[in-house]
């Protein structure tokens, strides 16, 4: 097949995409790993990514890829087996075998010399995108500055390593990540305070964290979540006269999902701030609302509040903030 193909580049390049736009998905793979010239007018076809996922765990690395109707995953190390003692990380050797999944067949893919950089480089090319969507790291059986070299350009960082295992190896090789989402509980808190600091746009606690008042006040984040928190009205109320006198300048949003023992009192969470009401609900079982107060310098935020029994959800939103980063 790869002397088939390399007769087809003695062709001109108008004649070649015109044959090329018939291939399937595995000949079009299997072309553009033949030569530079091959790539580039596989790529040529604009057949662009909707999501380029990668996945690293257990003992594979995985890329998921979806192109308009068609999604197609790519299986690295799929027949290596990873050393279980997890004082030794393993390197990132070139992968011997590809697996291409489309339509829940296999296909293996090869070319010769190639390191995982390079593969990566080459299905972001021909796929017409520069970076990743969304990297997923439930491992630590991987050197994490390997990883992170070879996955040097992500736009959101998922991080769900086991339990036991120190996250803070692998926050400091992924620094670059706009988003950095936190998908195990943070016992730590100590260790994520250069965290709270970093440059993100957006931050998000997915599972249960104690977090402080301090700690919210080091955030510098334009966007943060917390999807399982413990937080009291006294706690958010201190936070919100924080953020009136000056604290969190960077703030263009927060999110609070609040779970509680017992009722929350919004009457509390407000107690000391002017603040003018902008909408309530009609349920008085669920008194929602939206509050708008001010910060010293004239800034305004808006406070939608739901509240649930036992629970509450604080939805913190800075408009200018949030026209300036289109969210």
């Amino acid at each position: 097949m790869k002397f088939a193909y390399s007769l087809l580049l003695r062709l001109p390049d108008s004649t070649i995409l015109n044959l090329i736009r018939r291939f399937n998905w595995v000949k079009l793979l299997q072309f553009s790993l033949v030569s530079s010239r091959a790539r580039q007018l596989v790529a040529s076809l604009n057949r662009k990514t909707n999501q380029f996922n990668v996945y690293i765990e257990n003992d594979e690395i995985n890329i998921s890829v979806s192109c308009n109707k068609c999604s197609i995953g790519f299986e690295f190390y799929k027949d290596k087996s990873v050393n279980d003692d997890l004082s030794i990380r393993r390197e990132l050797l070139p992968p011997r075998i590809v697996y291409a999944k489309i339509n829940n067949n296999s296909y293996k893919l090869h070319r010769e010399g190639f390191e995982l950089k390079d593969w990566v480089d080459h299905l972001l090319f021909i796929f017409n995108t520069s970076k990743v969507n969304e990297c997923y790291l439930a491992t630590n059986k991987y050197d994490f500055h390997s990883l992170s070299k070879t996955f040097d350009e992500i736009e959101t960082f998922h991080l769900d390593l086991p339990e036991g295992i120190s996250d803070e190896d692998a926050l400091n090789a992924f620094k670059t990540s706009h988003t950095l989402c936190i998908d195990r509980s943070v016992n730590e808190e100590e260790k994520f305070h250069k965290i709270l600091m970093r440059n993100y746009t957006c931050l998000n606690f997915m599972e249960r964290t104690t977090l402080t008042l301090n700690d919210l006040l080091t955030i510098n984040t334009s966007y943060t979540s917390f999807f399982d928190v413990s937080f009291t009205e006294k706690v958010l109320n201190r936070f919100l006269k924080h953020w009136i006198k000056g604290s969190n300048p960077q703030l263009v949003g927060m999110f609070f999902n609040c779970i509680l023992e017992r009722e929350f009192e919004m009457n509390q969470l407000l107690k000391g701030i002017d603040n003018k009401v902008t909408g309530l609900a009609a349920n008085e079982e669920t008194p929602n609302g939206n509050f708008v107060i001010k910060r010293f310098n004239g800034t305004r935020a808006t406070l939608k509040i739901t509240l649930f029994p036992n629970a509450a959800s604080i939805l913190m939103i800075v408009p200018a903030g949030v026209q300036k980063y289109h969210f």
